[in-house]
């Protein structure tokens, strides 16, 4: 078994507006000026505002990180988790921005977090390839020429193939891998078989797609990488297991959610 990890909007959880701007990290930093009405001012404060559903979550699930370290304990749990189910013939792949060579301190410290929760030695058994990959069609690509070159230089002829990530907070529509339109998780499965297929190579791949996205009620698209949610913990358990069925509702975010802080007409989804 291969399990790819992304690790922003994995292990964490980060907001950002349809403008394509930075990710405002789900921290307790930023927690904590969400619910400073003096600081809720400017382009930002939508964005914040949009933020106290996610706060009211991590009340629920713990998903707030530190400031320091850019960690969900909670969420390291859930990696920790499917590590275990996976069994001992797992390798788990770094394919996160993280994957930098200027990175490599926080990597360090990600594989102690875990190794902690495993009770043993853990290390990543690699990294993708190094270059540059801005668009989900490229992480995609690269995941793929992975899975093909591990299976090449192996001798695989079976591989099971679990992707954890959020696409760089990319919702499964209105883009193309490999000419192709992706309208779903399928799709991108799809595409990482078909690029590493070869004759006697049986492949099972899995994504695990952390995103949600929804309107604030001012009209503000947010999108998230929404953090590895406890169903989609169950979700690779099973497809572990082999059980391919997909989970009802992995990633929708609780209507009751929002109306903690919004009343009873929440925070408007958007259409998918």
């Amino acid at each position: 078994t291969l399990i790819f990890l992304d690790v922003d909007g994995v292990l964490n959880v980060g907001l950002q507006a349809d403008d394509g701007g930075a990710p405002l990290l789900l921290s307790d930093g930023n927690v904590r000026l969400a619910f400073d009405d003096s600081a809720c001012r400017g382009n930002g404060a939508k964005i914040l505002m949009s933020m106290k559903v996610w706060s009211a979550a991590a009340r629920l699930y713990d998903a707030v990180c530190a400031d320091e370290g850019h960690l969900s304990a909670v969420l390291v749990d859930r990696l920790a988790e499917i590590i275990e189910a996976a069994g001992e013939r797992c390798s788990v792949v770094l394919s996160s921005h993280w994957r930098k060579p200027r990175h490599s301190d926080v990597v360090d410290a990600l594989e102690s977090e875990i190794a902690g929760r495993l009770g043993g030695y853990f290390a990543f058994a690699g990294r993708t390839e190094l270059v540059e990959d801005n668009r989900p069609e490229d992480r995609l690509h690269i995941i793929a020429g992975h899975v093909k070159q591990h299976c090449a230089s192996q001798g695989v002829q079976s591989l099971t193939v679990l992707i954890l990530d959020d696409l760089f907070a990319t919702p499964l529509r209105g883009w193309s891998c490999d000419g192709r339109r992706v309208r779903g998780a399928a799709d991108c499965e799809a595409f990482v078989r078909r690029f590493a297929a070869s004759k006697d190579l049986r492949l099972r791949v899995k994504l695990l797609h952390c995103y949600d996205e929804w309107e604030t009620q001012d009209g503000v698209p947010v999108q998230a990488g929404a953090g590895l949610s406890a169903a989609g913990v169950e979700e690779a358990r099973a497809f572990l297991k082999g059980d391919d069925s997909p989970a009802e509702g992995l990633l929708a975010l609780p209507a009751k959610w929002g109306s903690m802080i919004y009343g009873s007409r929440g925070p408007r989804r958007r259409a998918r």
